[in-house]
């Protein structure tokens, strides 16, 4: 459909203009490049990362824990936790 009017007619019919549009439809219905399936970039292959996920809780600890598990000693693996709001 290309244009659909205000107003409708008395018999309450809306008057439409449609075009013909050739090409494979979409899961969305659409005609056109299947944009969603789309494959991955090979360029971007090993250059990018989605970065460190945290999903629940269960990976945080307190600082007294991170104190016994060797924070300020000898790990290099225990850092302060921020989020967006905390920087």
């Amino acid at each position: 459909m290309r244009q659909e009017a205000k107003e409708t007619e008395d018999d309450g019919a809306v008057p439409v203009q449609l075009d013909q549009v050739e090409g494979c439809i979409s899961a969305d219905l659409t005609v056109g490049t299947d944009v969603a399936g789309a494959p991955i970039l090979k360029a971007n292959h090993g250059i990018l990362s989605t970065g460190m996920k945290l999903h629940g809780s269960g990976f945080l600890i307190t600082p007294a824990e991170a104190r016994s598990l060797g924070l300020g000693t000898i790990s290099e693996s225990l850092f302060d936790y921020l989020a967006s709001v905390s920087i």
